[in-house]
C-alpha cells in the first residue's frame, strides 16, 4: 500500500467522528505514524511531526462547521507540506543542463521529459548524449528525441570530451541544452573524473542530480556524494507515481539540504512537473488539484482540436461511457482522479480503463435505447441475464459496473459542486 493510501485509510476512519477528543486524536496519530514510517520517512521526523499534530489538535477548540475530520486534515496538510521541500519554479530561458546519476535511475527518459517540458514554454531544446556504456542509450535519445519533434546529437563510439566539443557548434540552432551523461552502479572515481572533464567542457548552467522514487533515505548520502565530488543545483526524483518509498524520498531530500526541481509522475514524456508541494500533498490526501486537471485538459485539447462533451448533472449509461472515453485521452484514469480527489474510485477502473472501457461498452451496447436512459430498470433479473447474454459476460458482472456506474453518478455529483470546474467548462444542471 502506497503513502497516498494509507494516509487516505487513516483520514477515511475519522468519518461520523464529531467531537474532537483525545482518543479520536490519538487513533489518528497512530495511523499517520504508522503510515509515514512505512514509506520509509525518517523515524525522528515522523515522530516530531505527529507530535506537532497531536499538539496543535489537542488545543484546537471544535468551531461550528468544522467536523473532527476538516481539522485533523487541515493539520495533517500543513505538515506534510512543511516537510517535503519547497516550491521550484524553473527559469524559462536559454540554458544548458546536465543530467548526472547512477543506472536505473532513468536519466535519459528524464533527459527527453525536462525537453517536451521546455519546448512546450516556447524554447528549442537540443538532446545531447555521452553515454558510451549502456549500449541502447544513443538510440534511446535518439528515439525520444523524434517522437517529440526536437534536435537530436552525439556521436558513435567517440569520446565524451569529443561528442561534447561537437554538440557545442550545434548549440546555436538551439537554446536550451540538454546533456545526458553515463551513469554507473555506484559513485566511482572513473565516474567523478569523467563527470568533472564534461562539466569543464560543457559549462552548465545547472547539474542536476537525478534519483529513482524507490532508494528511500538512500537518497541523503547520495546527495552529499554527488554534491561533494561535482557539485548539484538540484535534483529531479523520478517513479513518483510508481514507489512506495516516494514519500521518504521527498522528506530525506530535503533532510539533505537538496533542492527538488522536477518530479516524474509517469512514463509519458509530459509526466514531468516542476515539484509543488502543495500539489503533491494534496494529492496525497485525495484533494482535488483543479489547477493540474485544467492544464491536462489544455494541453488535450490543443493536440487533439477537441471539445470535452457536455457533463450533465443527470448522467446516463450512455453518457457515461461517451464522457470516461473522452477523459481517457488525458491518460491514465487513476491520474485524472487523483487530480480530481475522487480517491474512491474502484480500483479496476483506474488501472485497467481500457480492457474495462470495452466490457463496459458491450454491456451498454446490449441495452435497450429505454434501459440507457434509465438504470432504475435494470434492477430486473431477466434484463441483467439478457445483457449478459448480448455481451458475452456474466450476470453478476453486469450487476457489479451498475454498482459502478451508480458509485460514480454520486461522484460526479460531487464534481458538478466544484465551483471552480462549474465557471470553466460551463457545466450545466
Amino acid at each position: 500500500m502506497g503513502l497516498g493510501e494509507s494516509l487516505r485509510d487513516a483520514i477515511d476512519k475519522l468519518r461520523g467522528k464529531h467531537i474532537l477528543d483525545r482518543k479520536a486524536i490519538d487513533e489518528f496519530i497512530k495511523d499517520i505514524q504508522k503510515a509515514l514510517i512505512a514509506a520509509g520517512v525518517d523515524v525522528k521526523l515522523t515522530f516530531s511531526i505527529t507530535n506537532e499534530i497531536r499538539e496543535k489538535a489537542l488545543k484546537t477548540e471544535q468551531v461550528e462547521g468544522l467536523t473532527t475530520r476538516d481539522i485533523l486534515i487541515n493539520l495533517l496538510y500543513e505538515s506534510l507540506v512543511s516537510i517535503v521541500g519547497d516550491e521550484y519554479k524553473p527559469d524559462i530561458r536559454p540554458k544548458r543542463i546536465m543530467l548526472i546519476g547512477l543506472y536505473g535511475a532513468g536519466k535519459t527518459t528524464t533527459a527527453a521529459k525536462l525537453a517536451y517540458f521546455y519546448k512546450e514554454k516556447g524554447l528549442k531544446p537540443l538532446l545531447i548524449t555521452t553515454d558510451r556504456y549502456r549500449k541502447a542509450a544513443y538510440e534511446q535519445l535518439e528515439h525520444l528525441a523524434k517522437s517529440i519533434n526536437v534536435d537530436f546529437f552525439s556521436i558513435k563510439d567517440a569520446s565524451p570530451e569529443e561528442i561534447i566539443k561537437e554538440a557545442l557548434k550545434r548549440i546555436k540552432r538551439s537554446n536550451v541544452a540538454i546533456l545526458d551523461t553515463a551513469g554507473r552502479d555506484s559513485l566511482n572515481e572513473e565516474l567523478i573524473k569523467e563527470l568533472k572533464l564534461q562539466a569543464e567542457l560543457f559549462k552548465p548552467d545547472e547539474k542536476i542530480l537525478v534519483i529513482s522514487a524507490d532508494i528511500g533515505e538512500v537518497v541523503k548520502s547520495l546527495v552529499k556524494a554527488f554534491n561533494d565530488a561535482v557539485g548539484i543545483d538540484g535534483i529531479i526524483i523520478t517513479k513518483m507515481d510508481g514507489s512506495a518509498k516516494a514519500g521518504g524520498t521527498l522528506t530525506a531530500a530535503k533532510l539533505s539540504g537538496a533542492k527538488v526541481m522536477f518530479i516524474g509522475t509517469g512514463e509519458k514524456v509530459e509526466d514531468l512537473e516542476p515539484f509543488n508541494p502543495k500539489r503533491y500533498v494534496g494529492r496525497l490526501l485525495g484533494m482535488p488539484d483543479i489547477g493540474a486537471f485544467i492544464e491536462r485538459v489544455n494541453r488535450v485539447l490543443r493536440e487533439e482540436s477537441e471539445e470535452l462533451p457536455e457533463i450533465k448533472s443527470n448522467i446516463t449509461l450512455l453518457d457515461f461511457y461517451k464522457q470516461i472515453k473522452t477523459l481517457s485521452k488525458l491518460g491514465p484514469l487513476k491520474d485524472i482522479a487523483s487530480m480530481l480527489g475522487f480517491s474512491s474510485l474502484p480500483k479496476d477502473v483506474l488501472e485497467n480503463s481500457q480492457d474495462t472501457l470495452k466490457k463496459y461498452k458491450a454491456m451498454i451496447d446490449s441495452m435497450t435505447e429505454e434501459e440507457r436512459l434509465n438504470d432504475a430498470l435494470l434492477n430486473n433479473r431477466s434484463r441483467i441475464e439478457r445483457i449478459a447474454r448480448g455481451s458475452g459476460t456474466k450476470p453478476e458482472e453486469v450487476k457489479e459496473f451498475i454498482s459502478k456506474f451508480r458509485e460514480m453518478k454520486k461522484i460526479y455529483r460531487q464534481l458538478l459542486n466544484n465551483r471552480d470546474l462549474r465557471r470553466r467548462f460551463s457545466i450545466g444542471s
